[in-house]
């Protein structure tokens, strides 16, 4: 299928596409491989209960991440892809804030963490994770340098080796009968180590002359752009990616305050089967981006991209769908245990997601490139507040199913939105002329 993905591509760049989108495939591989084995070894280690618990801090987590990190990773990943030699200055820039945003969204946990919640140990797991958001917002200024540079081989390493200190040391918590506070600190720690690591790569990784600057013509200087500006230019991606997660991540607040621990847990079983899913196409995103940004300017070859992409990730969406509504209960069942058994019910719901929550990626990214971020954002805010109406009464009425349902239609929704838009409003890139 990456084969077929990369032959819609001009010549010249066919090789790169292929090279770096099977680097990401193996990334997204291994990744989603070791997060499901952490998520087994949470469910059946610890229980049904403490992996709600775990979902739930990393509903909170997440977001307040997407907030430090500020969509800080896309605008370098947009801007350096076009101008190679300046990716040092956007570096030095953007630490300064990661630090200023990171120590005040950590402050702010810390004193408001018993608001979000009445449970202790969610509010002690809190108050030690929210350290990933401050780790992770640096980590990701390095990796949207990798992206940009098209330079996918460190990404792999990094993630495959952060992830598998995740797991070994989830199996130590699990043997020394550990909670799931223990679980976050060994999570915060394996984090840094990543960090450190990545830290010493950039090190020697710079020290290799790159490509020579392209520039557009009126295109600005990196130099002429500064902390201001930078905040003013990344504001919009910061927006997308936290309400994107809020996308995700709000029906398990509310299956939380309905429900229970134990049906975010099972929630959380099944969504982590999903994410498995979508590995394949967001390893072609990942390495698409940056090359949609250098086609700008050449329309005819980005619309047979574009279409050509959209029509992969609907064949990828109905099989995968189709695959777990054969085996989705069985897998589950089979995988996490009989306390699992509703997990498999809402794993076949909510496997459609990932047709148009593919096509919601595809389009978000055309239009990152064109500098539409505001346009997202928008469409993206009005589904959102459309998908906690329809959430909370389809999780009032039919629990976990129903917040399996809520993510469907919510996907539906937005890539119809998104679609539609464009395409009444003119766009040249979804239209031929």
């Amino acid at each position: 299928m990456i084969g077929w993905i990369y032959t819609i591509l001009n010549p010249s760049l066919r090789n790169n596409f292929s090279h770096n989108t099977l680097i990401l495939f193996a990334n997204n591989g291994l990744t989603a491989l070791l997060a499901f084995s952490l998520t087994v070894l949470i469910a059946r280690g610890l229980g049904d209960a403490a992996l709600g618990r775990y979902a739930a801090i990393m509903a909170w987590v997440l977001p307040l991440s997407l907030l430090t990190e500020f969509g800080i990773g896309t605008l370098i990943t947009r801007n350096v892809a076009r101008q190679r030699d300046e990716a040092q200055h956007y570096l030095s820039m953007t630490h300064p804030l990661r630090w200023m945003i990171g120590g005040g969204v950590i402050v702010a946990v810390w004193i408001f963490a018993p608001l979000l919640s009445d449970d202790a140990q969610i509010i002690a797991g809190l108050r030690i994770g929210i350290f990933l958001a401050l780790i992770d917002a640096l980590f990701a200024s390095y990796t949207a340098v990798f992206r940009a540079w098209e330079m996918m081989w460190p990404i792999l390493i990094l993630n495959t080796g952060y992830l598998a200190l995740q797991v070994v040391g989830a199996v130590v918590v699990v043997l020394m009968d550990g909670s799931v506070v223990g679980l976050l600190a060994v999570i915060v720690a394996a984090d840094g180590v990543q960090l450190a690591a990545t830290w010493g790569l950039w090190k020697k990784i710079n020290l290799t002359p790159q490509p020579p600057l392209q520039r557009g013509e009126g295109e600005r200087q990196a130099q002429d752009i500064n902390m201001g500006n930078l905040l003013k230019q990344a504001w919009p991606f910061m927006v997308a990616g936290v309400l994107a997660t809020l996308q995700l991540r709000m029906v398990i607040l509310i299956l939380q305050g309905q429900v229970g621990n134990e049906a975010v847990g099972w929630y959380a079983a099944a969504n982590r089967v999903v994410e498995a899913g979508r590995m394949l196409p967001n390893a072609a995103f990942g390495a698409l981006f940056p090359m949609l940004v250098a086609l700008v300017d050449n329309p005819p070859k980005m619309r047979r991209v574009f279409r050509q992409a959209a029509l992969f990730l609907v064949v990828y969406g109905v099989g995968v769908g189709g695959m777990a509504f054969i085996a989705g209960r069985p897998f589950v069942r089979f995988v996490f245990g009989e306390h699992f058994e509703q997990a498999g019910a809402a794993l076949v719901i909510l496997a459609w997601a990932i047709l148009p929550g593919g096509l919601r990626g595809l389009i978000t990214l055309r239009l990152y490139a064109y500098h539409r971020e505001w346009w997202v954002n928008a469409i993206t805010g009005v589904a959102l507040i459309i998908q906690l109406i329809v959430g909370v009464w389809l999780i009032g009425e039919y629990g976990l199913t129903g917040a399996a349902w809520t993510i469907v239609l919510a996907e539906i929704v937005l890539a119809g939105l998104l679609f539609g838009t464009a395409w009444r409003s003119g766009d040249t890139m979804l239209r031929g002329h």
